[in-house]
C-alpha cells in the first residue's frame, strides 16, 4: 500500500505482474483510536504504536463522540429499517 499511497502504480506479482495504476483522485481513508502511537493507557491491546513512516502519509483528524441526539440522528437516517424510538438505547456521559 505504501507505493500506492504515494501516487506509485501497484504491481500484483501474483497476477502475472499485472500493473494497477492509480486514479489521480484516488485517495486513502483510515481509522484508529490511537492517532498512530498506541493506548497509553493499557486498556487497548489491540492499539499498537504503528511506524512512522506510515503514519507520516496521513493527515490526522481527531473527532470526539457526537451528543446523543446527533448520534441519534444520523443512525436514524444511514440505518432507516432500525425501528421505532422503542429500540434506541443511546445514552448521554
Amino acid at each position: 500500500m505504501n507505493d500506492v499511497i504515494g501516487g506509485q502504480p501497484l504491481v500484483i506479482a501474483e497476477n502475472g505482474g499485472e500493473v494497477i495504476r492509480p486514479h489521480p483522485k484516488f485517495r486513502v481513508f483510515a481509522t484508529g483510536n490511537s492517532v498512530g502511537v498506541g493506548d497509553g493507557s493499557g486498556l487497548d491491546q489491540g492499539g499498537l504504536r504503528q511506524n512512522l513512516a506510515f503514519v507520516d502519509r496521513f493527515r490526522v483528524v481527531q473527532v470526539g463522540y457526537p451528543e446523543p441526539v446527533v448520534e441519534k440522528e444520523i443512525i436514524k437516517t444511514q440505518v432507516p429499517k432500525l425501528g421505532s424510538e422503542a429500540h434506541w438505547n443511546v445514552k448521554s456521559g
